[in-house]
Protein backbone atom coordinates (compact mmCIF):
# COMPACT_ATOMS: atom_id res chain seq x y z
CA UNK A 1 0.00 0.00 0.00
CA UNK A 2 2.88 2.35 0.83
CA UNK A 3 4.33 1.88 -2.69
CA UNK A 4 0.97 2.58 -4.33
CA UNK A 5 0.84 6.00 -2.65
CA UNK A 6 4.54 6.85 -2.67
CA UNK A 7 5.35 5.97 -6.29
CA UNK A 8 2.92 8.44 -7.96
CA UNK A 9 3.93 11.16 -5.50
CA UNK A 10 7.66 10.62 -6.17
CA UNK A 11 7.04 10.48 -9.91
CA UNK A 12 5.14 13.79 -9.79
CA UNK A 13 8.03 15.42 -7.90
CA UNK A 14 10.61 14.14 -10.38
CA UNK A 15 8.61 15.25 -13.42
CA UNK A 16 8.00 18.69 -11.91
CA UNK A 17 11.74 19.26 -12.22
CA UNK A 18 11.52 18.68 -16.00
CA UNK A 19 9.51 21.83 -16.55
CA UNK A 20 11.61 24.64 -17.94
CA UNK A 21 11.26 28.10 -16.44
CA UNK A 22 9.19 30.59 -18.47
CA UNK A 23 11.13 32.60 -21.03
CA UNK A 24 11.77 36.22 -20.10
CA UNK A 25 9.48 38.66 -21.88
CA UNK A 26 10.91 40.11 -25.05
CA UNK A 27 10.33 43.52 -26.54
CA UNK A 28 9.25 43.76 -30.17
CA UNK A 29 12.12 44.72 -32.42
CA UNK A 30 11.52 47.35 -35.09
CA UNK A 31 12.11 46.06 -38.59
CA UNK A 32 13.42 49.38 -39.88
CA UNK A 33 15.23 50.72 -36.84
CA UNK A 34 15.41 54.48 -37.01
CA UNK A 35 13.34 54.67 -40.19
CA UNK A 36 10.11 56.44 -40.93
CA UNK A 37 6.75 54.87 -40.28
CA UNK A 38 5.28 53.45 -43.50
CA UNK A 39 1.69 52.79 -44.50
CA UNK A 40 0.75 50.23 -47.12
CA UNK A 41 -2.45 50.60 -49.09
CA UNK A 42 -3.78 47.65 -51.08
CA UNK A 43 -6.51 48.12 -53.68
CA UNK A 44 -8.31 45.24 -55.40
CA UNK A 45 -10.00 45.96 -58.73
CA UNK A 46 -12.29 43.45 -60.36
CA UNK A 47 -12.21 43.43 -64.14
CA UNK A 48 -15.80 42.25 -64.70
CA UNK A 49 -18.29 44.88 -65.86
CA UNK A 50 -21.77 44.91 -64.25
CA UNK A 51 -23.45 44.83 -67.68
CA UNK A 52 -21.26 41.89 -68.75
CA UNK A 53 -17.85 41.58 -70.34
CA UNK A 54 -14.49 42.59 -68.93
CA UNK A 55 -12.40 45.74 -68.76
CA UNK A 56 -9.97 45.90 -71.68
CA UNK A 57 -6.22 46.36 -71.17
CA UNK A 58 -6.43 49.82 -72.77
CA UNK A 59 -9.29 50.91 -70.47
CA UNK A 60 -7.40 49.55 -67.46
CA UNK A 61 -4.20 51.44 -68.31
CA UNK A 62 -6.17 54.66 -68.93
CA UNK A 63 -7.85 54.25 -65.53
CA UNK A 64 -4.54 53.60 -63.76
CA UNK A 65 -2.84 56.54 -65.50
CA UNK A 66 -5.61 59.09 -64.93
CA UNK A 67 -7.25 58.04 -61.63
CA UNK A 68 -4.90 55.92 -59.51
CA UNK A 69 -1.31 56.98 -60.21
CA UNK A 70 -1.89 60.71 -59.52
CA UNK A 71 -3.03 59.77 -56.00
CA UNK A 72 0.13 57.72 -55.31
CA UNK A 73 2.90 60.09 -56.26
CA UNK A 74 5.61 57.94 -54.66
CA UNK A 75 4.69 55.04 -56.92
CA UNK A 76 2.71 51.85 -56.90
CA UNK A 77 2.88 48.30 -58.19
CA UNK A 78 0.17 46.47 -60.13
CA UNK A 79 -0.19 42.68 -60.06
CA UNK A 80 -2.49 40.32 -61.92
CA UNK A 81 -4.39 38.11 -59.47
CA UNK A 82 -7.32 35.74 -59.11
CA UNK A 83 -9.96 36.44 -56.48
CA UNK A 84 -12.41 33.86 -55.22
CA UNK A 85 -15.15 33.66 -52.63
CA UNK A 86 -18.14 31.54 -51.74
CA UNK A 87 -21.21 33.10 -53.37
CA UNK A 88 -24.72 33.33 -51.95
CA UNK A 89 -25.75 30.24 -53.92
CA UNK A 90 -22.97 28.18 -52.34
CA UNK A 91 -20.87 28.10 -55.51
CA UNK A 92 -17.33 29.41 -55.76
CA UNK A 93 -17.01 32.71 -57.63
CA UNK A 94 -13.64 33.21 -59.31
CA UNK A 95 -12.67 36.52 -60.90
CA UNK A 96 -9.61 37.98 -62.58
CA UNK A 97 -8.55 41.04 -60.60
CA UNK A 98 -5.78 43.61 -60.46
CA UNK A 99 -3.98 44.23 -57.19
CA UNK A 100 -2.45 47.67 -56.64
CA UNK A 101 -0.16 48.37 -53.74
Amino acid sequence: MFRVITFPFALALLLAGCQSPPAPPTRPQPICAGGDVMIQTTLWFGLSKPQGGTVSSLDWMNFIDTEVTPRFKQGLSVYDAKGQWLGETGNWCVRTVKLCC
